[in-house]
């Protein structure tokens, strides 16, 4: 064999050496990028999250995110790749470097490993990989302890069934607020909606004591729109099934689970969802198929009846101010029909990072994001104060709730000085009197779901149903039975309960 074939031998040799390499420090640096975004970028995210987004159709996800993690994520990776290659070529290439090439080589392949290694432990830090490993090992009772199916107890409705109208307030929590009155703000950028929490006619529980405005705290099984949801309808935690049996019933979501929507429905209402994005998106539309059998009216609603040209988007869809004016046209539509109605109502508006601003905005406060939460909560207001004004109102009861805490990082560093942040919520209209204490209150939005019933004029058997606690009578919550403490950890375990009964 002649010396040149040699070199080339040598050459062929060298080069997949060298590819393994970059491959393996080009993919440690895209998790480790990856990584820093979304635990700077997203309050709140975890394994379960991650997991279940995974696994649930995402079409009609806002691509402010996919570009943030493009910009913040993606791009920086690809730089410093590019860096890399750009060096081993210096050192392949110039002479004084070539001498030095083999020690280059063994560098990166240290640095890949630490890096991948680091990356395991910090993935296993931030996203709480043994919590999730808990959730799916350890067997606790607490579902077989406390767990009350709606189907085992005596629910009843008054003679004449009330509407409701059920507005699911985007990432809508008091930290909004001055501090003053408990928020962590300057300025207060919700003053309609703080206005309805303090009116004596109408109802807003809190942690905080009078005078002071809070709400419920965020379980970590209700930290997203679809969980929140899911949560306040059946008084479930949203536990993420793992194996791949489960996912095949996915079509009828959470089978065993019964929901607000299907009992307003057995008692004859009918169901309305109105939201701005897709409604596929993070399973909605399959939860609210299979539980309550929910007419939807959503972006692809929007589209298929003209309101909007079909190429239209902005943020997830449509802005607020078109979801308002379609949720009004329906609304009287629906209101003229003789039978009760739940009608729901998702806004997206003050959705994380920036919100989106519509040309209703002010520019009265110092971010983005803050306008565009304010100018949410004013349309929302100036909703309910629509609703005031119709024939129907006399008979409706309107609960405002924000789904979930803000996944802003500027307010997810809140807590890291002890700041408490905690979820609104007003009962307007309502028949329901607090039997027991409005202040002071540990719950979370499981709670909800007997809350909602009672709202209506319903009396629940024994003030429970799924998890949740009828806030409106002297029962203690389990949250307040427990502590928050252990009754997040028990919710973090594995069920036995809930995978036989509830998933399937």
């Amino acid at each position: 064999m002649n010396k040149d074939n040699q070199t080339n031998n040598k050459k062929t040799k060298k080069e997949p050496a060298y590819v393994s390499r970059v491959v393996m420090l080009t993919i440690g640096i895209l998790l480790l990028t990856a990584m820093i975004w979304a635990k700077e970028e997203i309050k709140g995210i975890s394994l379960s999250v991650m997991v279940f987004n995974l696994l649930v159709p995402m079409g009609g996800v806002d691509w402010g995110i996919v570009m943030s993690y493009i910009l913040k994520g993606l791009l920086p990776a690809i730089g410093l790749s590019l860096l890399i290659i750009g060096i081993i070529v210096l050192f392949k290439k110039h002479p004084a470097l070539k001498a030095k090439e083999p020690w280059f080589k063994k560098i990166i392949l240290y640095i890949a490993f630490a890096l991948l290694i680091f990356d395991g432990i910090k993935f296993w830090v931030d996203f709480k990989v043994f919590n999730f490993i808990k959730s799916q090992v350890v067997v606790s009772t607490f579902f077989e302890d406390n767990y009350v199916s709606p189907r085992d107890v005596e629910i009843k409705f008054p003679e004449k069934k009330r509407n409701l109208v059920y507005i699911y307030l985007e990432s809508m929590e008091t930290t909004f607020v001055n501090e003053e009155i408990g928020g962590a703000n300057k300025e207060n950028i919700i003053p309609g909606l703080v206005n309805y929490a303090q009116d004596d006619s109408n109802i807003s529980f809190s942690n905080t004591g009078e005078g002071m405005l809070g709400g419920a705290y965020q379980s970590a099984f209700s930290a997203w729109t679809i969980a929140s949801f899911f949560g306040q309808t059946t008084g479930l935690p949203f536990k993420i099934p793992m194996r791949n049996n489960d996912m095949d019933n996915y079509d009828f979501f959470m089978p065993g689970a019964v929901s607000l929507g299907e009992i307003l429905a057995e008692n004859g209402y009918r169901n309305y969802l109105v939201q701005g994005s897709k409604a596929e998106f993070g399973g909605t539309k399959n939860f609210v198929d299979s539980h309550g059998e929910y007419v939807i009216y959503d972006y692809d609603y929007a589209i298929d009846t003209g309101r909007i040209d079909k190429d239209y988007k902005v943020f997830w869809g449509i802005e607020d101010e078109k979801l308002f004016d379609m949720a009004k046209e329906k609304l009287a539509e629906i209101a003229k029909k003789d039978e009760p109605f739940n009608f729901s109502v998702f806004t997206i508006d003050s959705h994380y990072p920036n919100g989106y601003k519509c040309r209703l905005c002010r520019d009265e406060y110092d971010t983005e994001y803050e306008n565009a939460i304010a100018c949410s909560a004013r349309q929302t207001v100036e909703f309910v104060e629509w609703i005031k004004t119709q024939p129907f109102y006399e008979n409706t009861t309107i609960i405002l709730t924000g789904d979930h805490l803000s996944m802003s990082k500027v307010y997810g560093k809140l807590e890291e000085t002890g700041y408490e942040r905690r979820i609104y919520n007003v009962f307007i209209n309502t028949p329901a009197v607090p039997h027991g204490e409005v202040y002071n209150r540990d719950f979370n939005i499981m709670d909800m779901f007997p809350t909602t019933l009672a709202a209506l004029g319903a009396t629940v058997e024994g003030d429970r149903l799924g998890l949740g606690t009828n806030l409106f009578s002297t029962k203690k919550t389990l949250a307040e039975e427990y502590g928050i403490e252990k009754f997040e950890d028990e919710l973090a375990k594995k069920s036995k309960y809930f995978d036989r009964h509830i998933m399937r």
